[in-house]
């Protein structure tokens, strides 16, 4: 969890270093994923993205998940919405800090995307999932 938190305060810290105009503008006109065309919804993906891996996990755990409605947010409000998403994942592992192996193992999480992860690998899915898109920003950013 630290991990995952890490990511989100370096993606927050490059997206409150942007204008809102800078957020906003569509930096790639050749995808038809309107999910990738603007920094903004690089990071709302990155929201929806991070509560469903939540919600996976919480499958996975057996404990009640809930379908969040992220809308495409603002600079200042995406910032709040990453926030939110970290409160979610923690809530998700409240309890859950210190488990044995065996216990992490067990858990097995069935991906919509293909593969099937324990409990330790959907987390470190999640923590890669920020940085990669972290990553696309900061490219299109910085070339």
């Amino acid at each position: 969890m630290d991990e995952f938190e890490r990511a989100i305060e370096d993606l927050t810290q490059v997206i409150e270093e942007l204008t809102d105009d800078a957020f906003e503008t569509v930096r790639n006109r050749g995808t038809e994923d309107e999910e990738f065309r603007s920094i903004q919804t690089i990071v709302n993906h990155v929201v929806v993205a991070g509560h469903a891996h939540a919600n996976h996990l919480r499958v996975g755990l057996s404990s009640p998940w809930s379908r969040t409605e992220v809308p495409l947010g603002k600079r200042t409000a995406s910032v709040e919405q990453l926030a939110a998403m970290v409160t979610y994942m923690e809530a998700t592992l409240d309890g859950r800090w210190v488990m044995p192996d065996e216990e992490i193992e067990a858990v097995q999480i069935k991906t919509r995307w293909g593969p099937t992860y324990n409990l330790e690998q959907m987390l470190e899915h999640a923590i890669v999932h920020v940085y990669r898109h972290r990553r696309q920003i900061e490219r299109f950013l910085f070339g």
